[in-house]
């Protein structure tokens, strides 16, 4: 979660968002994990749709 929060930090912020809620929907915890590692307060599952 540490290296994929890193390789995402450049991205814009809708794009993480998106990617978040991909992330979430595969893996709970990881997309949790990450989501809190880049500052997004609370993951939500239809940011990916």
């Amino acid at each position: 979660m540490d290296n994929r929060a890193r390789t995402m930090q450049n991205m814009p912020e809708d794009m993480i968002i998106r990617q978040v809620g991909n992330l979430v929907r595969c893996d709970p915890a990881s997309g949790a994990g990450t989501a809190q590692r880049m500052g997004i307060p609370r993951p939500v599952e239809d940011a990916a749709e």
